[in-house]
């Protein structure tokens, strides 16, 4: 496994626009090559080694710095062409029912070459049998290819940032001084001289430092402070724990578990509070903006040196932006540390734990919403939770089982019937059954019973989930109710079987009773 560790830069003021000079250069240097080679014609060659050539290097910089932007360049368009084939494959199972026709379909979304030429509307031969409609399926694809070209937008990098190897970059230790313990002599756009950058890492970085690759990445923060990313190679741990537990995210309690545990629990408390706190201030500046503007509106009429004065004055000590966005990078990093509280919690409580099983969430539909409620949503850094959970799950070997999200807070847990009206707010009361239960608690021991669902997969449609749900209910098949030890081996191994072949226990009567219709 592979992580970073972050280092502070402290390096003069003439140092630093050299830096900054040199990242300019590399940012367009990268973007150039992402124009260049995005095209079609070039799917079946997205390696560095095959577009390399020395004519296309940028000559204001280090040749090396050239070849890293056209292998992160690359990077950025593969990672393009990845996240179209997955919401291919998503389409694909929602549309085709043929497992053989999918088969071929899958097929040529897993080699670049097909794609290229399904794009550019070339005639090819595929070097495997199938008994399949080729030319309707192919021009399936195309139109589906060609919908996701468009929605995903080619790659830019947006951030000034330098990548560097052990040639542009060599870090030394430094024995003689009290102050800092290494050097980084860096490769600028300055030829035949190196920016010397003394720092001194902390206690924390100095154990993982003897683990550093030869590659690094230079980049400022959202303050323009310069940070340096060190690479460095952790050693997976053996997981041999069998415990699944299944997570419901929320707005309100942002992890709430099928054990009926509940984490970050005031999660919603400090997001009203901190957009309280942003709004505030930002009633008070746009009053400023208006007394601005009514200044300029006046200076423009008198030419008045007074008014001029107050504009500046304004301008310098009222309205910058400098403390404006520090705020910003406070408010940011507050919910950052409370994520990552909430989740380390949430490990170090269940330490048995195997898998964590969890819905593949989308973007929320911001018609639904009143204005605060989209603002506050999107505040919600759900990219920061995902992050978060996926880096933990690999530093302790966590499998992380996605699952369809469709009815899973509006199913209910103990007879199977699926109504919105089953959830009021933080409440879930069935209209059939009238079983009681948290809500979250309710979607969370959904969530985890769907990992073993045969006729629901990750992408099956909601409506066909519907109609799998409706029809269940009203065949009489019962799924396992509310069990007192859910994530217990025994429990698990009862979802595995088929529906009707379930044993059920009943968690109120403790009574086992076969699935059989009513």
């Amino acid at each position: 496994m592979q992580r970073t560790i972050k280092i502070k830069l402290n390096p003069t003021q003439k140092k630093k626009d050299e830096i900054l000079s040199t990242m300019k250069v590399y940012q367009e240097t990268v973007n150039r090559f992402i124009n260049k080679f995005s095209g079609y014609k070039y799917l079946d060659k997205l390696n560095y080694k095959c577009l390399y050539k020395p004519k296309n290097k940028d000559k204001r910089i280090a040749s090396n710095y050239s070849t890293n932007a056209l292998a992160y360049a690359v990077t950025l368009l593969n990672k393009r062409l990845d996240l179209i084939r997955k919401e291919c494959k998503a389409r694909i199972y929602n549309h085709i029912t043929n497992k053989e026709e999918r088969h071929y379909l899958f097929y040529l979304l897993k080699q670049p070459k097909y794609i290229q030429a399904i794009m550019l509307r070339k005639e090819f031969v595929v070097d495997k049998e199938f008994d399949v409609r080729q030319e309707y399926l192919n021009k399936y694809i195309h139109r589906i290819l060609r919908h996701e070209f468009k929605n995903n937008n080619t790659p830019e990098l947006k951030k000034p940032l330098l990548r560097t190897d052990v040639v542009t970059a060599n870090i030394q230790e430094y024995k003689d001084s009290k102050h800092f313990s290494h050097i980084i002599k860096l490769s600028t756009i300055n030829k035949g001289t190196r920016v010397i950058i003394p720092f001194n890492p902390n206690k924390w970085a100095l154990k993982l430092f003897s683990k550093r690759k030869g590659c690094f990445i230079v980049c400022p923060d959202e303050k323009g402070k310069l940070n340096l990313h060190i690479p460095i190679e952790e050693e997976i741990k053996e997981n041999n724990n069998v415990q699944e537990i299944g997570i419901d995210k929320g707005f309100r309690k942002l992890i709430v578990d099928s054990n009926k545990q509940k984490y970050g629990e005031d999660w919603n408390k400090l997001e009203k509070k901190l957009d309280n706190k942003f709004q505030k201030k930002q009633k008070q500046r746009n009053k400023l903006y208006g007394l601005k503007t009514e200044l300029y509106k006046k200076w423009t009429e008198t030419k008045d040196k007074k008014i001029y004065k107050k504009i500046k004055h304004l301008e310098k000590y009222n309205l910058s932006k400098k403390k404006f966005n520090n705020n910003k990078v406070k408010t940011k990093e507050t919910i950052k540390n409370n994520v990552n509280k909430v989740v380390n919690s949430f490990v170090s409580k269940n330490p048995k734990l195997k898998t964590i099983v969890l819905e593949k969430l989308g973007r929320f539909n911001k018609n639904k919403y009143g204005r605060k409620s989209n603002r506050l949503l999107n505040q919600w850094k759900r990219g920061f939770l995902k992050d978060k959970l996926t880096f933990i799950s690999q530093l302790n070997s966590i499998e992380l089982a996605y699952q369809n999200p469709a009815y899973t807070s509006q199913e209910c847990l103990n007879c199977g019937y699926p109504d919105r009206r089953n959830r009021n707010s933080e409440r879930f009361t069935c209209i059939k059954c009238g079983f009681k239960e948290d809500a979250d608690v309710n979607g969370a021991m959904n969530i985890l019973k769907r990992k073993y669902d045969q006729e629901i997969s990750l992408y099956t449609p909601y409506k066909q989930v519907k109609e799998i749900l409706l029809k269940r209910y009203s065949d009489g098949v019962i799924k396992p109710p509310r069990l007192e030890k859910l994530n217990s081996v025994k429990s698990c191994e009862s979802y595995k079987q088929p529906l009707q072949e379930q044993n059920i226990i009943l968690a109120t009567g403790g009574e086992s009773f076969n699935s059989s219709p009513q």
